[in-house]
């Protein structure tokens, strides 16, 4: 968990079974740290575990076996909606640009450096 503190996913696909813990439980806790799409990818079939999943925090549900196509098309919908919402996170003043998600501060097309 400790790594969504220092790496922001675009997207996560997680199965329901891993090996040392309940991937919704996983979900659930990750839902601290990102708010990245979560696809779970599973053999789980019952409405139970789907529901679970999608209450605790996952946003689509594929079930195994999959289609491709099919999933990849899910995973480019999902980060459709990220990338707009990074688009959001633009401030643009005349002459002065700044980019919440980037962490970054432009005037005109110079970067301003920023410290603590």
């Amino acid at each position: 968990m400790k790594l969504l503190t220092f790496f922001e996913p675009d997207l996560i696909v997680l199965d329901v079974l891993l090996a040392n813990e309940n991937g919704i439980d996983w979900c659930k806790n990750a839902r601290s740290y990102t708010s990245a799409p979560i696809v779970f990818l599973s053999s789980r079939e019952e409405d139970e575990v789907k529901i679970s999943a999608l209450s605790y925090g996952g946003d689509d549900y594929v079930t195994k076996p999959f289609s491709p196509g099919v999933l990849m098309a899910k995973n480019k919908a999902h980060l459709r909606r990220v990338s707009t919402g990074r688009r959001e996170q633009l401030l643009e003043l005349p002459g002065l640009t700044l980019d919440f998600y980037a962490q970054s501060v432009n005037m005109g097309s110079e970067p301003i450096f920023l410290s603590k």
